[in-house]
């Protein structure tokens, strides 16, 4: 358990650096580029195995995760060995595949985004530039899964910062320079290359339990294999629902478009990623208690995890939606305020996800449990094109926004059935839960009441002073008038487990 709550630190604490890095490098290139140029950037980065393109490993990069933490805890070198080979190998010939069709198609794509007829031989160039790097990217993908797997958090963290940190630099001495958006877009490219060769490099030379001395198909790669299909079935249906949106606006509306729906997304994903850590950290885990079958425990960790999840998230999400449109102002300009009831809409989105979050996240290690999920994220899909596309023709690119809330309401409900099911919890839990924490954020609504009467609503100091106000105040109400004694000692264990 320790283990759990320190990985689950050092994810957040790094990520948290790593994602508010990004989001000012994000303000440098909206304020130099101009949202259209944004977008196509936005648009080429889609064909990542961060974005669409990931769907195409296949289920593989979570399996990996999971069943090289269940080997590594039965000590088996053998097993680690064979799902290593495995994974790369079918990665490598899928990535070969994807790269050859994106090189094809670049043209093709290149018009489907309207991309202006002085750009459009470069921008097809990035395309194929992207499409080459699959063949890198691909295989650095399982690498990095496999090291989640052994729990070393660590360098995940480190190879994130340090690739930030590079990418940053790059960025403003393109900038300054005065260089094309396209350096920017391939200064991304080669950055991610050279965290995969990081990964591929340490798997190969520094990881001896990872070191791939075995071949051929034995059980554990049979098993692997059928889960990373199950996975893979979920995982579709999420790669296509966090990226069509932005391949649907471009088409529909431009990459102008593209780029006004990134910003507003990006500060609603950094909460979401934010807590998709809290469930990375607890994949391994959970691998390793159903291994052992230790039901009490793993209980244990879905009661906690998910009051602990939600104490963090739903200040946080509530203090952004409330601060919204100050946000947009300071952060990327005054041309962007008008849009913060959007922005308020779509934070929404993490504080519903974080609900279910570390259930869905535990139940990847049951395969039964993960067709349910995965069927009802079939449904969330529809649900999301249906509302988006018909939306659309009166609210413009802000339907999808419509759209992903909608879905959630609908679909929170339906996967809380599945995991108080699966755990046998009491059918209230998820209920009593978020009411208690909603509760508490009566009492720093005061607080934004006076702020709001006694700051000016366009200075920083509003902001600052507002949102650093309202979340400490709503974490004390939490803390004092929520948690259980039992609760409130292991806040005051978590300090020390580092020490």
């Amino acid at each position: 358990m320790k283990t759990l709550v320190k990985n689950t630190i050092i994810n957040i604490g790094a990520f948290g650096l790593v994602s508010l890095i990004n989001l000012l490098v994000i303000s440098f290139i909206v304020a130099a580029y101009g949202p259209a140029e944004y977008g196509l950037i936005v648009l080429v980065r889609i064909l990542l195995p961060t974005g669409i393109v990931g769907l195409f490993d296949l289920g593989l990069a979570e399996a990996v995760t999971r069943y090289i933490a269940s080997s590594h805890a039965e000590g088996s070198d053998e097993d680690m060995s064979r799902i290593m080979m495995t994974a790369i190998l079918i990665v490598f010939a899928v990535a070969g595949l994807v790269s050859g069709v994106i090189f094809v198609f670049s043209g093709e794509m290149v018009r489907w985004f309207s991309v202006e007829l002085d750009k459009a031989e470069q921008f097809q160039w990035l395309i194929r530039s992207y499409a080459i790097a699959l063949l890198i990217l691909f295989p650095g993908l399982i690498c990095e899964s496999a090291v989640k797997g052994l729990e070393k958090f660590y360098l995940v963290r480190l190879a994130e910062i340090i690739s930030m940190l590079v990418f940053t630099l790059l960025v403003v001495y393109l900038i300054a320079y005065k260089y094309a958006y396209l350096y920017i877009a391939y200064a991304y490219l080669v950055t991610a290359a050279l965290r995969s060769v990081f990964f591929l490099g340490y798997v190969i030379c520094g990881a001896s339990v990872l070191r791939m001395k075995y071949f051929g198909v034995g059980e554990v790669t049979r098993k692997m294999m059928g889960h990373a299909f199950t996975i893979f079935q979920g995982k579709s249906v999420s790669a296509i629902f966090n990226n069509v949106a932005h391949i649907l606006i471009g088409l529909l509306f431009g990459s102008y478009a593209v780029g006004v729906y990134d910003v507003l997304l990006r500060l609603p994903r950094f909460v979401k990623m934010i807590f998709g850590l809290i469930n990375s950290a607890i994949l391994p885990a959970s691998a390793v208690l159903e291994a052992k079958k230790d039901k009490k425990n793993m209980v244990f960790v879905l009661e906690h995890g998910t009051i602990f999840t939600l104490s963090i998230s739903f200040p946080f999400m509530m203090g952004m939606m409330l601060f919204s449109e100050p946000i947009l102002r300071i952060w990327v300009g005054e041309q962007y305020a008008s849009q913060g009831v959007w922005l308020a809409l779509f934070f929404m989105w993490p504080g519903l996800v974080s609900i279910v979050g570390i259930g869905t996240s535990m139940l990847v290690a049951r395969k039964s449990a993960l067709r349910k999920l995965n069927y009802l994220s079939w449904i969330q899909l529809l649900l999301f094109m249906l509302i988006s596309l018909t939306a659309q023709k009166f609210l413009g690119f802000q339907a999808f926004i419509l759209g992903i809330i909608s879905a959630l309401i609908v679909v929170v409900p339906l996967q809380i059935r599945v995991i108080t099911k699966e755990y046998l919890l009491n059918s209230m839990f998820y209920l009593a839960t978020i009411f208690r924490v909603l509760i508490a954020g009566l009492f720093p609504l005061a607080w934004y009441i006076l702020v709001s009467i006694l700051i000016d609503q366009r200075s920083v100091y509003y902001l600052v002073i507002g949102l650093l106000g309202w979340c400490s105040i709503y974490w004390l109400s939490l803390y004092y008038f929520v948690y259980t004694e039992e609760q409130k000692r292991y806040v005051k264990n978590i300090t020390r487990i580092f020490r």
